[in-house]
């Protein structure tokens, strides 16, 4: 009997032991988690500073700390520092202007997914600096950036269009942002309709949130809305039809013309 129980004594501090081990193990495995998830933390925030200041210094024309910051950028693995070298070499500021190797950073920014990059590869080939003009590779760019939702590239694709085209893209775009708009409105007018003015509170949201140019034309009578979903959104339909309606869906400008040719350089 004896044996037999020292044996099985035996057994239990052996699996007591390898039940510390792997608990140790994955105590050790929390640890590295959260080491690697507050050094993640610490190096995304010290990119974004790096950011700041590289567009900083480049906003009061020191273009030397900017570069230097955009490579400290580079050095992190961060498509906004390929880009931001990129626009250095592009302007020559704090650096000697070089078309291709503006190029050579933008497709790298580009590559990372960086919308503003592909925007301003848009912009080389719609000129023809640095590489041969190429108006189609030019709207494959725009059109990339746009579809990452960047405005300016979407502002650029717009300006490359011819007038027709560019009607035709922005009543597209103005159908589907109207489509949204009409679901946040609804959204909005079953919260406050209950107030005595909704209107003036809908009013308030909208013109902070989306910058309306003139939204007392759409609502011209006064009327609150009263729960009237489809009576609202008629009449915002009828100020956007005239144009009056809110800027942000009005993405041609009334004067077209001036957009036309006219594209625009970002570092953001």
């Amino acid at each position: 009997m004896m044996p037999s129980v020292k044996s099985g004594f035996q057994n239990k501090i052996l699996q007591r032991a390898k039940m510390l081990v792997v608990l140790k193990k994955r105590v050790w495995q929390v640890v590295l988690l959260w080491a690697m998830a507050l050094g993640v933390c610490y190096a995304n925030s010290q990119a974004d500073e790096y950011y700041k200041l590289a567009k900083s210094y480049h906003d009061s024309k020191d273009y030397g700390k900017s570069v230097f910051y955009w490579k400290k950028l580079i050095e992190m693995g961060d498509a906004r520092g390929y880009n931001g070298m990129g626009y250095m070499y592009d302007y020559g500021h704090g650096v000697v202007k070089d078309d291709a190797k503006a190029i050579q950073y933008y497709q790298k920014a580009a590559d990372m997914g960086y919308a503003a990059a592909y925007n301003n590869l848009g912009v080389m080939y719609d000129r023809g600096e640095g590489v041969g003009q190429d108006t189609e590779a030019a709207r494959r760019y725009y059109k990339k950036a746009c579809d990452l939702g960047h405005q300016v590239g979407c502002n650029n694709l717009k300006a490359l269009a011819p007038k027709h085209v560019a009607y035709k893209l922005n009543f597209d775009i103005q159908k589907k942002e109207f489509d949204l708009f009409g679901e946040g409105l609804g959204t909005l007018i079953e919260i406050t309709s209950k107030n005595r003015d909704p209107v003036r509170l809908e009013g308030i949201v909208i013109n902070e949130g989306n910058s309306c140019n003139d939204w007392s034309q759409i609502m011209a009578d006064g009327r609150p809305a009263r729960g009237n979903k489809r009576g609202y959104i008629l009449k915002y339909s009828q100020g956007y039809m005239i144009g009056v309606a809110c800027l942000p869906y009005k993405i041609l400008s009334v004067e077209i013309k001036t957009h036309l040719g006219n594209v625009t350089y970002t570092y953001e």
